[in-house]
């Protein structure tokens, strides 16, 4: 055997762990970054670069992704420079993002693990970089402060390194977050005056100069920086970006032409950038375009038909909405916005401002009704935080009052139509109805069905699949069992004379399951509708609610809108009605004809004088000096109906005040009356009528002092308990009567009377009525001492008077007297 190779081999093995060794010393030898020696530097600089930093960088790469991907830019306002929205300066406790925290993590892991600084030099040439990506991190989490404090450490402490001016760049921006954007300014001009930037850098500074010029509202001096940024960048989307929001720019600023070849040069880009700038830049283009309306049109046909914008036909059609708005073709406008509706978009800003200017759009046609509906689904799709929201919700409050009159008033106009047709007639009216309501059913239905095979086709798994649906296959099961019965699972089973007809389901099946398709849905049977209809005696009642609605609508159209002819039209309806409220219907209609220059003014203003000559109207057409005259004769009316109040009168009060606040002008006194009236409703309703007839006098006449007495009362009532016994109570007895049947509770009265005077006790016992609600009224005789002394003096009369022993009667305190006629709550004595 030859010993050489055996000592070759032990050679070879030996200088490999030399070998190793070596390595491995100097690994370890060069992990310390206390030694300034080449084979250090080499080691922390390649360690910091492409493990730490790389890492770190990709991680602030997948974050500001992340950060695009979920914040769609919204085209409709003015784009930010930025692809999306940054933290705002003033934001409490701001949700950090993983990917920017690991960033900055990664940083602070590079400075504490592989900064070599010796004396003031650092010799890590990596360092600089770390402290920019951990400026980077924090800006983008939103820490701006201590994001300037990592950037001010490079220019302060890393003169020398190749970042000092991507580290004034980032400076500057921070600035632009901390709202010093005359600061950031000075430092943008100088980097771009003065250094050696590269072309991404240029675009960045020359960006976010322009940004800083926005945000001081310096549109005109953002143009020129936009431009630069525009040339200066390589990347084709944030290009189409820059030419999109300079469009905008000279949009703002009317350079039509400028923002024509803005535009253009996004449309130029075409295939290079997403499809959603082209459209955007197309639509903006036609819409300030100063071309005719007819090439305008025909461009918006074309794009309408083309396949590849079939994604953006919502955008399409309201872009086109606007469009013909500007040459105030509102039909059109109104077709197209309810057609980008109609195409379901996910557009929720799109929708948020198709709502909105389709309710602007109907609110100036004085279509207020759909106005509202228009404007509520705006507020749905609006958060309610933003000032936006809040707008649109002052706007639409503003609409409740003819909302709710018009609402009323065609509500009960098909009822009294309805009333009055015969139980025949009224069948064939729901019948037809029902028939309609079927049809369309049926359409959207198929419609769905539609959509269904458009998603099924689209997507195998997205579908209802027959056999993976229980319902669906149970109703087939069904439906088999009913036509064929329970065969047996033999050839030419349809033949076959061993079938059962015997349905036998399975028992496993919900019985709701198997019977639903048997069910009837409510709204195709006409006693649904029928059963709704009241009956004829109500008819008087919705007369007076219709003709209040009337009248409240066109009052509303006239004085909040100034609408005169919607005001007009619901003013002479009611004339035609012959109502109560013919006096003031009048009044206005004189003083909408003297407001629109119509031909009617003096045959209304005979027409008062004539049929109401006492009236105050009448007084002031005729001789206006005669206004003093005229409310004194209204104080007078008023302290008669005051002496009415304390007759318990109260129906009367209502009626008299109601008809003498709409012979009035004057605000002071018609506030009283108002006022009048709410106690008597109150006296007459019970406690929850008393509080709206109230809250309507405090809100109808805040200025006034009886507003003012309203809101007090209102306040002193509002947590009213009843009331709990005293010691200077007496007992009273009480006799229940209906107010239909008056006069016996008089001759009730006069015998309780006689007999007390017969008994010498007119001096401690007296026998009142008083009116409980429009129904009742109770028979008080007071006052007793006790119980026991109330009570012995009704059995006593009980047996004078036996006819009393068929009245409700009952005894109680003089206390529970006031509970009972402000809670209406006789019936729990």
């Amino acid at each position: 055997m030859n010993p050489i190779p055996n000592r070759q081999k032990k050679s070879f093995t030996y200088m490999k762990h030399v070998l190793i060794g070596a390595i491995v010393f100097l690994v370890l030898a060069s992990c310390s970054t206390r030694k300034d020696r080449a084979v250090n530097r080499a080691y922390h600089q390649t360690t910091t670069k492409f493990n730490v930093l790389f890492n770190g960088e990709e991680a602030i790469s997948a974050g500001i992704e992340a950060e695009i991907a979920s914040h769609q830019p919204n085209f409709w306002e003015q784009l930010p420079v930025e692809p999306f929205p940054l933290v705002d300066l003033f934001t409490l406790n701001p949700k950090e993002n993983a990917n920017f925290s690991r960033g900055e993590e990664k940083a602070v892991i590079a400075v504490q693990k592989h900064s070599m600084q010796f004396g003031n030099e650092q010799r890590n040439q990596q360092i600089d970089e770390a402290y920019m990506l951990l400026g980077k991190a924090r800006y983008y989490n939103g820490r701006y402060l201590q994001a300037l404090d990592a950037f001010n450490y490079i220019i302060d402490q890393l003169p020398n390194t190749s970042s000092i001016n991507k580290a004034q760049l980032w400076k500057a921006k921070v600035f632009i977050q901390l709202l010093q954007e005359q600061r950031a300014i000075a430092i943008f001009k100088d980097l771009l005056s003065n250094s050696e930037l590269t072309l991404a850098e240029s675009a960045d500074a020359s960006a976010y100069l322009a940004k800083a010029h926005l945000n001081l509202n310096q549109h005109q001096q953002a143009t020129q920086p936009l431009y630069n940024a525009a040339a200066f960048t390589k990347d084709n989307a944030t290009r189409a970006r820059y030419y999109y929001l300079l469009g905008q720019l000279h949009d703002k600023l009317e350079h039509r032409d400028s923002a024509a070849v803005a535009y253009q040069r996004v449309i130029d880009l075409n295939r290079r950038i997403p499809r959603i700038y082209w459209i955007h830049a197309k639509l903006n283009q036609l819409n300030t375009s100063q071309s005719d309306e007819e090439s305008v049109q025909k461009q918006y046909r074309n794009l309408t038909i083309k396949e590849e914008n079939k994604t953006y036909l919502d955008k399409i059609h309201f872009s086109h909405a606007l469009y013909s708005l500007s040459t105030n073709d509102t039909i059109s406008a109104k077709e197209l916005i309810n057609a980008s509706l109609r195409t379901n978009t996910k557009d929720k800003i799109l929708k948020e401002l198709a709502y909105e200017t389709m309710g602007n759009v109907l609110f100036e046609e004085n279509q207020f009704v759909l106005s509202g509906a228009y404007l509520d689904s705006t507020l749905q799709v609006l958060s309610p935080k933003t000032r936006t929201y809040r707008k649109i919700k002052r706007k639409r409050d503003k609409l409740n009052d003819i909302i709710d009159y018009e609402t009323t008033r065609k509500t009960t106009d098909s009822l009294l139509v309805l009333i009055d047709k015969t139980p025949e007639e009224q069948n064939a009216i729901f019948e037809s109805f029902i028939k309609t309501l079927k049809t369309a059913d049926s359409l959207q239905f198929v419609q769905q069905e539609r959509q269904q095979e458009l998603a099924a086709n689209t997507s195998f798994f997205d579908s209802d699949f027959y056999f993976y649906n229980r319902s669906l296959r149970t109703r087939g099961e069904s439906e088999f069992y009913r036509i064929w019965g329970n065969i047996k699972k033999t050839d030419n089973w349809r033949y076959s004379s061993l079938q059962s007809v015997a349905f036998t389901p399975d028992e496993n099946v919900p019985q709701d399951e198997v019977e639903e398709e048997e069910s009837v849905d409510p709204r195709y049977i006409v006693e649904t509708y029928t059963s709704q209809i009241p009956p004829p005696e109500a008819k008087d009642s919705l007369s007076q609610v219709r003709n209040a609605a009337y009248f409240d609508a066109g009052l509303a159209y006239k004085e909040q809108f100034g609408a005169y002819p919607q005001a007009k039209d619901r003013l002479q309806t009611l004339l035609s009605l012959d109502t109560k409220y013919n006096l003031p219907s009048l009044y206005h209609l004189y003083q909408i004809e003297l407001e629109t220059a119509g031909d009617q003014a003096a045959a209304y203003k005979n027409r008062i004088i004539t049929a109401y000559p006492d009236s105050q109207y009448a007084m002031i057409l005729q001789n206006p000096e005669a206004m003093e005259e005229a409310l004194n004769r209204f104080e007078e009316r008023y302290s008669a109906l005051e002496d009415r109040f304390k007759a318990q009168a109260f129906e009367e009060v209502i009626d008299e005040c109601f008809m003498a606040m709409l012979s009035l002008q004057d605000e002071k006194l018609r506030s009283r009356f108002a006022l009048l009236r709410a106690h008597a409703i109150g006296r007459l309703d019970g406690m929850t009528a008393y509080q709206t007839a109230l809250s309507e006098v405090a809100l109808s006449f805040p200025n006034q002092q009886a507003g003012e007495e309203a809101s007090k009362r209102l306040l002193e009532i509002k947590n009213l308990t009843p009331t709990d016994a005293e010691e200077r109570d007496r007992y009273l007895v009480y006799f229940v009567y209906d107010r239909k049947d008056h006069d016996a509770t008089k001759q009730t009265q006069a015998k309780v009377k006689e007999t007390i005077f017969s008994q010498g006790l007119q001096r401690t016992v007296s026998v009142t009525i008083d009116v409980l609600d429009r129904q009742t009224e109770l028979l008080v005789i007071q006052r007793f001492t006790s119980q026991e002394q109330a009570t012995d003096y009704r059995d006593n009369l009980l047996r004078i008077h036996p006819e009393l022993r068929e009245i409700k009667n009952f005894v109680a305190l003089t206390s529970a007297l006031r509970d009972i006629l402000i809670f209406k709550n006789v019936t729990k004595q």
